[in-house]
C-alpha cells in the first residue's frame, strides 16, 4: 500500500512537471518591443527597445530581410553607447561599445530604430549576441509602418463616408 501511494505521488509529480515545461519553454529570452514608427518623406522609421528577460548579456544584434529585396534596411541607430551598421544586403547590426552598454538580463533599452523605404509590413530574423558575437538566441519579428492619410476633410465628409 505504502508503495502504491508513492507511485501515485511520483506519477502525479512527473505530470505536473510535463505540464510545466512547456510553459517554461514558450518564455522568450529576448524581445522586440515596438516603440512605434515615424514616417518621413522617404523612410518608415520602426522604433524598437530590446528586452533581455534570461540571457546573460545582448551586447551586438543582427536583423535580417526574411524576402530577398523585399525591405532592405537602409537606416539604423542606436541608444547612446551602442553603434549601427546597414549592411550592402540590407541587414543591419548593432554592437554596444562596452560591456556596461550590453542589455543585461531582466532589463529593456530603448532607443533603437531601423528605417525602409516601403510602407507596409517588412519581416526579419533577428539575432541576438553576445560580446562576441556567438548568438544566444533567434526569432523573427514583423515590422508595420503604413503610410498616414493628410487629406483635407471636414468632419461631413468623413461622416458622409460611412453614410454610404
Amino acid at each position: 500500500m505504502v508503495h502504491a501511494t508513492m507511485f501515485k505521488r511520483v506519477f502525479a509529480l512527473a505530470a505536473l512537471m510535463m505540464l510545466a515545461v512547456p510553459v517554461i519553454a514558450s518564455a522568450q529570452p529576448a524581445q522586440i518591443v515596438s516603440a512605434g514608427c515615424t514616417v518621413t518623406p522617404t523612410t518608415f522609421e520602426h522604433n524598437f527597445w530590446v528586452r533581455n528577460n534570461s540571457l546573460t548579456r545582448i551586447c551586438n544584434m543582427r536583423w535580417t530581410p526574411m524576402a530577398t529585396g523585399g525591405c532592405p534596411i537602409v537606416t539604423a541607430a542606436g541608444p547612446a553607447g551602442w553603434s549601427a551598421t546597414v549592411n550592402v544586403d540590407g541587414s543591419a547590426d548593432w554592437s554596444a561599445a562596452t560591456s556596461t552598454d550590453c542589455v543585461a538580463t531582466n532589463t529593456t533599452t530603448p532607443g533603437f530604430s531601423l528605417g525602409v523605404s516601403v510602407s507596409g509590413s517588412c519581416c526579419y530574423f533577428v539575432d541576438f549576441m553576445n560580446a562576441s558575437g556567438v548568438v544566444l538566441y533567434s526569432t523573427t519579428r514583423c515590422c508595420d509602418c503604413g503610410p498616414i492619410s493628410v487629406e483635407d476633410q471636414s468632419w461631413g465628409k468623413v461622416k458622409s463616408k460611412y453614410q454610404e
